[in-house]
């Protein structure tokens, strides 16, 4: 078992903070207890947004579906709407499996969806740092192709290869 305590190092370059959205605070403070993860702790949709409004370093959502006034996928939602807060990784988490949501999830493009009652809160936490660095991985990696099909002179792109 992966213990949250081996995920991520306070002193460690790799450190990550992480929203959690939810009723189940006292549970997951629980598991993170005595360890280095950086959790910001809120209950609804509303505080979310105010807190990813103030915390440009978030680099991960983990949120309930079932939310105060609404749920996690009407929250998913409204972040795809703002682009800064867009590329952000979001887990939904649900108590039980349900297909709909499930499927709702994934063509809304949450990035991993997780059953609470069956799923070790680190392994969410492990997930949610997978994903964060992903994005980091993959924003590197288009960069990369960008440089290898285009070069600039001026202000014209040209290709610097053909594409099949």
């Amino acid at each position: 078992m992966v213990r949250a305590n081996d995920l991520l190092d306070i002193n460690s370059p790799d450190n990550m903070k992480t929203l959690y959205i939810g009723k189940n605070i006292d549970d997951i403070q629980w598991s993170i207890e005595n360890t280095e993860i950086s959790v910001i702790f809120c209950s609804n949709s509303l505080e979310a947004i105010n807190i990813l409004k103030v915390q440009k370093d978030v680099e991960a959502i983990i949120c309930e579906y079932n939310l105060t006034g609404n749920n996690g996928l009407y929250l998913h939602n409204k972040l795809k709407e703002e682009v800064d807060l867009s590329a952000i990784p979001f887990i939904l988490l649900l108590q039980e499996h349900n297909t709909q949501v499930y499927q709702a999830a994934f063509r809304a493009g949450v990035n991993d969806y997780f059953v609470i009652k069956s799923t070790n809160i680190e392994e969410i936490f492990l997930r949610a740092k997978q994903l964060s660095r992903g994005k980091e991985e993959a924003a590197d990696a288009w960069w990369s192709a960008q440089n290898d099909l285009y070069y600039q002179v001026g202000q014209k792109l040209y290709f610097s290869k053909k594409i099949y």
